[in-house]
């Protein structure tokens, strides 16, 4: 009944869900908003009651975000893109961006303190802000990715961005050196207007030049599926192979449409003649030997001008 009572009395107190099992000394209490679990238990050594009770308290440890994490997430619905999340521990940050790494995906990862997370890859960001946000403003990783993957990759740079709902850090010039050299990226005012800068991954790379080769890929693979299955045959002959590659230029001449790549120099598609594909990859209907080269369209994110005003 005591035992009953207390929890009540806790489950009153704020957003937890309480339990106690008849004849048993534990109550378990789970926070309903995190779903943490906190097991109290009362230890009695003798008689029906103590004035005073033994009790020790516990709360799992919650661990690092892993590979294994983000694997579940994706097994569930691997429909999305971009990731964030609350995390910002090293060990979390690091299995996050070697994740999207390995799986194609664009990371947007918030500091709250000017640290060298290392130069682990070009796939995610790192954004930092002042340690004391709080709230809806803290999140400006989710603002810039909000603001930036709506976009046509090509069309844009993750710099010079204004964001709603988010608060701007300004950093002295001693953080501004390191902000540069630990490859993170602010939110800050200049000349009186709020804008992001510089926009890179963790190893310097610019994230929007990432997203548009992961783009470019994908919309790749789907003209080169498209053209397979509106066909009824396409012949491991001079002509299908030629199919092949113009397929894949067009969609070359889109990204330079989108602005991702360059027209001059126009990209160049390579492929093999029929008669060079050797027997064994004929017999497996195994088309080889094709590639491309292209530029990305680079940005302008830095001007640097020199002047003599002579009298």
């Amino acid at each position: 009944t005591t035992l009953t009572d207390i929890a009540s009395a806790i489950q009153a107190l704020g957003s937890v869900v309480t339990a106690v099992s008849d004849g048993t000394d534990t109550i378990t209490i789970t926070n309903a908003e995190a779903g943490n679990i906190i097991s109290v238990t009362a230890i009695v050594t003798a008689g029906a009651s103590q004035a005073t009770a033994l009790y020790t308290a516990t709360t799992p440890a919650v661990g690092d975000v892993t590979s294994s994490d983000l694997d579940a997430i994706a097994a569930n619905d691997n429909a999305w893109f971009g990731h964030s999340m609350v995390y910002e521990d090293d060990s979390s940050q690091l299995a996050a961006i070697a994740w999207c790494a390995a799986n194609k995906k664009s990371g947007f990862y918030l500091r709250t303190e000017i640290r060298d997370l290392g130069a682990a890859s070009n796939l995610s960001s790192l954004w930092i802000t002042d340690s004391t946000y709080t709230g809806t403003a803290k999140h400006l990783e989710v603002a810039v990715a909000s603001r930036i993957l709506s976009l046509t990759p090509g069309s844009y740079t993750a710099a010079y961005k204004s964001l709603e709902l988010a608060s701007t850090t300004q950093w002295t010039t001693t953080e501004e050196t390191l902000l540069r050299d630990y490859n993170l990226n602010q939110y800050s005012v200049t000349a009186g207007v709020n804008i992001t800068f510089n926009g890179v991954g963790t190893n310097g790379g610019y994230i929007d030049l990432y997203i548009g080769a992961v783009y470019l890929e994908a919309r790749m693979q789907e003209d080169v599926f498209a053209l397979m299955t509106s066909q009824n045959k396409i012949p491991i002959n001079n002509n299908g192979i030629n199919q092949v590659a113009n397929t894949i230029n067009a969609r070359l001449q889109q990204s330079i449409i989108d602005e991702y790549l360059l027209n001059d120099p126009q990209p160049v598609v390579n492929v093999p003649l029929a008669s060079a594909l050797s027997a064994i990859d004929k017999s497996n209907r195994l088309l080889t030997g094709i590639s491309f080269v292209a530029y990305a369209s680079n940005a302008i994110q830095t001007i640097q001008i020199n002047g003599t005003v002579v009298a």
